[in-house]
């Protein structure tokens, strides 16, 4: 009879500690899904935007979105771009934030735009 017991309460121990486990194993799944999505979001703006000429990357930047199928999978993610030009050269650094659970950073990510101007030209 104590035997019975004893499993008993072992087997209804590690069916709760396993439900708690599976509930954040979806939690971290669900958010590296989304951290995937955003960078891939960024990667593809960034291309996007730098192989465009200088004019029509202002107008690109002054249209910049989140594109409809992320915001399904984000919610309200928001973009944020800022242009830097000195002694490291002209970049572009595009992030994107949106409602994580707990405290987060925005992922951002870099690209370096060459000088038309030297394109075709060997040092």
């Amino acid at each position: 009879m104590a035997e019975i017991l004893v499993s008993a309460v072992l087997l209804v121990a590690v069916i709760s500690l396993t439900g708690g486990l599976l509930g954040r194993i979806q939690r971290i799944e669900k958010g590296t899904q989304q951290y995937q999505a955003a960078v891939d979001e960024l990667t593809n703006q960034l291309e996007r935007i730098v192989m465009l000429d200088p004019k029509e990357r202002k107008e690109a930047i002054q249209k910049i979105a989140v594109s409809p199928g992320l915001e399904n999978i984000l919610g309200s993610a928001v973009f944020t771009l800022q242009e830097q030009n000195d002694a490291d050269g002209n970049r572009i650094t595009l992030s994107i934030k949106w409602d994580r659970s707990g405290p987060s950073e925005p992922v951002s990510l870099t690209a370096w735009i060459s000088d038309p101007t030297l394109r075709g030209t060997t040092e």
